[in-house]
């Protein structure tokens, strides 16, 4: 009893060397730094409240501001003078879908403008994404399992960049290059855990070869072992994917293919509308509901204790053909 009331009050003992990184990634329409920070309260105040975790002991949490990069593009383009033009009606369902298509083409692999040496916008984009997780790995370091929670088109946006930057590892080992233990954390090596919310992804794979597109691999190649515990419906997968039958951006991922129906537990919100053309309420309603902050406070919580991360000194890398199987004892992080 005492014991039990000491850890509500003080939350629990860290275990040694283990701490669990957290990147968040906005979706279009975000236009404000610190948008995550009601989410992250939720997140802690649950975490500590069922859990008896604390944060910074424990959790750290890196939002990753991408709309930056945007926002002077849209401002050059001059979307105030040219799309919103004083002849057509204006009300914010057209702002958001303009910001929203507006986000969504810049993110396209076009050469922004010679006056930046022809820099496409996406590689603007990732170098926003590169500067968030660079400031997580200099908080956990390199053994801490990954989760990456990600809204509406920043699902999208992390499907690309965590299958990029794996790709550029992986053709790193084929030419015997080791990775140092930053660029291993940096290639999602112990990413353990995905959450998507009101994602869109389908809308981007809809004119593909179902068989050409892939999930995003979990666990990462460095995690030796991840558990779930299982929630009410028996299911323990690492990728959590909400939706709402009322939110026009945000889709099921499991019907995308096999790949994803073996990888992604598709979990349905009744978030509705307040009124019949409102689809802004159900498409930003997941950071606030209750479903989405008590899953993955799970998901957190078994990463913090059903995980060993195998320690890789510093420039030893896997290869490319090295199996995951449980280290020996001694190698893996309790």
């Amino acid at each position: 009893m005492l014991r039990r009331l000491f850890a509500w009050l003080f939350g629990r003992t860290p275990k040694p060397g283990r701490r669990i990184g957290v990147l968040i990634v906005h979706g279009i329409g975000t236009r404000e730094v610190g948008y995550s920070e009601a989410f992250r309260k939720k997140l802690k105040r649950h975490l500590k409240r069922k859990y008896h975790l604390r944060t910074p002991h424990t959790i750290s949490f890196e939002e990753v501001f991408w709309a930056g990069a945007t926002k002077s593009l849209q401002s050059e383009y001059q979307l105030n003078n040219i799309v919103y033009h004083p002849q057509l009606e204006q009300n914010h369902i057209r702002r958001f879908v303009i910001e929203s298509l507006a986000d969504a083409a810049a993110f396209q692999n076009i050469p922004y403008g010679l006056k930046n040496g022809g820099e496409t916008m996406y590689e603007r984009i990732k170098r926003s994404i590169a500067v968030s997780i660079g400031n997580l790995y200099a908080r956990v370091g390199p053994d801490a399992p990954l989760l990456v929670i990600a809204h509406s088109f920043g699902g999208w946006m992390m499907s690309c960049y965590i299958d990029d930057l794996r790709r550029q590892a992986a053709d790193k080992r084929k030419r015997g290059q080791p990775l140092t233990q930053k660029e291993a954390f940096e290639s999602f090596d112990t990413l353990g855990g995905v959450v998507t919310i009101g994602c869109n992804i389908p809308a981007f794979v809809f004119c593909m070869d179902p068989g050409s597109v892939d999930p995003v691999d979990l666990p990462g190649r460095q995690l030796a072992r991840l558990e779930r515990t299982p929630d009410k419906n028996g299911e323990r997968r690492c990728w959590l994917n909400f939706y709402s039958p009322w939110d026009p951006l945000g889709y099921p991922l499991r019907t995308i293919n096999k790949a994803y129906d073996d990888t992604v537990q598709d979990i349905c919100l009744k978030i509705r509308p307040t009124w019949p053309l409102d689809f802004t309420t159900p498409h930003l309603g997941y950071w606030t509901h209750k479903a989405v902050i008590q899953e993955t406070s799970a998901l957190i919580h078994d990463l913090y204790e059903f995980s060993d991360v195998l320690h890789l000194e510093t420039g030893h890398a896997i290869s490319n053909d090295e199996d995951q199987a449980p280290p020996q004892a001694d190698a893996a992080v309790a």
